[in-house]
């Protein structure tokens, strides 16, 4: 909120002034975050700022997402659009949602909810293999930095080809996006949206299956902190779901004795 980046603001002024920073905020919350700064001139002059604004979709790109989505020879009024770039600031995640809903006024107008329903509705219609996946990496903080065979354990241990499958269903469904071998939400609000629609018991089951599976796999790396496999991100991130806190505290310090071996997966 505004109050917790002005005082992460005044902070770095007066602890750290001679660092660079870049800071990343919605487009209506940042410009409040100048206002400070100009505010607070004398007190704030170690920190020299430059706002970048990433502009959102003009016309001329809604017209080719449309064309791209729904055929050469679909297109909208120049009236709609300009009202879609109005109401939405030209948002891609948001313009996205509506020319894939097949233009649903309610990603307009019904904002975050209408679409959670949209993802929620897509995630239902992916083969059930597919939704538990999607749910379980829901669970995790980040991507997976590592191979096919690090995802595979997501799905408890299925075939390479079967992962495979089940991560590319997920990037056609505009679920998942896809960068080199790294597969993650498209938005962190579908991560979100997927999360909050699993339930705590669910989300403990699928905790629990993979924090088994791992614990067969790897029990030495796992007692003893040793060279961790990039799976065991996975892992550690799955702790808090455990039923044994012991386990969760040793784990945990055990990593962090080893801080220089794990830190390039952290």
């Amino acid at each position: 909120g505004p109050d917790s980046f002005q005082e992460f603001l005044m902070g770095i002024a007066r602890n750290l002034p001679n660092r660079f920073f870049i800071i990343f905020g919605l487009n209506n919350e940042v410009p409040n975050g100048i206002d400070f700064l100009k505010r607070h001139g004398p007190e704030l002059q170690a920190l020299k700022t430059r706002l970048v604004e990433i502009p959102g979709f003009t016309f001329e790109e809604i017209q080719e997402l449309i064309q791209l989505v729904h055929g050469p020879h679909t297109t909208r009024s120049p009236l709609e659009i300009n009202e879609v770039m109005n109401r939405t600031g030209g948002r891609p995640f948001i313009i996205q949602a509506w020319v894939k809903s097949n233009f649903s006024e309610k990603t307009i107008t019904d904002g975050v909810s209408s679409l959670n329903e949209y993802y929620l509705e897509l995630l239902r219609r992916s083969p059930r293999e597919s939704q538990t996946l999607a749910r379980t990496m829901s669970l995790l903080p980040g991507p997976l930095p590592g191979r096919i065979e690090d995802y595979a354990l997501l799905t408890q241990d299925k075939t390479i080809t079967t992962c495979q499958t089940l991560l590319d269903n997920l990037v056609e469904e505009g679920i998942f996006t896809r960068t080199g071998d790294n597969y993650w939400f498209r938005h962190e609000l579908i991560k979100d949206f997927i999360f909050n629609d699993t339930t705590s018991l669910s989300r403990k089951e699928l905790a629990q299956g993979i924090i088994s599976l791992l614990r067969q796999k790897y029990p030495d790396e796992i007692r003893l902190g040793k060279t961790i496999p990039k799976a065991l991100l996975a892992y550690v991130s799955l702790l808090p779901y455990s039923e044994d806190q012991q386990e969760c505290y040793n784990v945990n310090l055990a990593l962090g004795e080893r801080y220089y071996s794990v830190g390039e997966y952290l």
